[in-house]
């Protein structure tokens, strides 16, 4: 199942059913404000079931610097979707952290980066450390204090990954983030 998020409040799942001795066919659900709408793929949409061609089409690509993002915003371009590569920088410039493998440290930024210009699309890089360290080490440690058992990376996803990348995808008047 791919997930695709098409602005402005809607969720794209694309799933492939196969029957025996019949050929695949591409069946797309779409969530659009509280209402399910089936449909098959027809010329009149693009692969991520938006009614525009592609090259009319802009998505922006949540770009960690791995494989699977970079795949992403690879099959986008080849597409010929017009593809905006964003990579969050949550860490300060500390060199332990620059050389880790966090998510989101210096080295992922720099390959995410490298990604975006052999794939020629635009990157940029959102630079939310401090949205981080209020919004997700602070409650971290408070929690933590707390005798809780906090899991930073859920906290990180429901505000500083995805709603604030929402936010700026929709800035950008993309059509849909991926």
């Amino acid at each position: 199942i791919d997930c695709i998020c098409p602005m402005p409040q809607s969720l794209f799942i694309g799933l492939i059913t196969k029957s025996p001795g019949s050929k695949s066919k591409i069946i797309n659900l779409i969530y659009i404000r509280n209402k399910y709408k089936y449909h098959k793929m027809n010329s009149d949409l693009n692969s991520i079931g938006i009614e525009k061609k592609p090259s009319e089409t802009k998505v922006v690509v949540a770009m960690s610097g791995g494989v699977d993002s970079s795949t992403v915003a690879g099959l986008m371009k080849k597409e010929g979707f017009k593809v905006i590569g964003i990579t969050l920088k949550l860490y300060d410039d500390g060199k332990e952290v620059a050389a880790s493998k966090q998510c989101c440290s210096g080295q992922d930024i720099m390959d995410a980066k490298r990604v975006s210009h052999k794939l020629d699309i635009e990157h940029k890089i959102l630079y939310y450390q401090n949205k981080f360290k209020q919004g997700v080490i602070d409650n971290f440690i408070d929690s933590y204090l707390k005798g809780e058992t906090p899991i930073p990376c859920v906290q990180c996803n429901q505000t500083v990954k995805f709603k604030d990348l929402f936010e700026v995808s929709k800035e950008l008047k993309a059509d849909a983030m991926i």
